[in-house]
């Protein structure tokens, strides 16, 4: 199970009532670093709008042991960014097609 967030409150919250819960910090402000991100909140996941995914921030993010599985990317161009990048996960509206497209590749 994962609980993700903008609010980080919440995610400290959880972390008290559940610490085995895997917790997810969405983002999408100016672009910070990961890592930055991920110890405010308290989550292992940082979730960045798609946009400001870049692979120096992957790299980064995976150095300090945190998965990042930014959202919400739904066209093939923006797939493709974000598996160059080495992002661990993708968020999408139409897992179908990401799936199919993925199958293709």
């Amino acid at each position: 199970m994962i609980l993700q967030s903008f609010d980080f409150r919440t995610l400290h919250a959880m972390k008290a009532l559940a610490p085995g819960i895997r917790l997810s910090a969405l983002y999408s402000g100016r672009p910070r670093d990961f890592v930055e991100i991920a110890k405010e909140a308290g989550a292992g996941i940082i979730s960045p709008a798609f946009r400001l995914v870049t692979p120096e921030q992957v790299r980064n993010a995976h150095a300090a042991g945190l998965q990042v599985v930014p959202w919400t990317a739904n066209k093939p161009k923006d797939w493709d960014r974000l598996i160059a990048a080495g992002v661990d996960a993708i968020i999408t509206d139409d897992p179908a097609a990401l799936i199919a497209y993925l199958n293709h590749r």
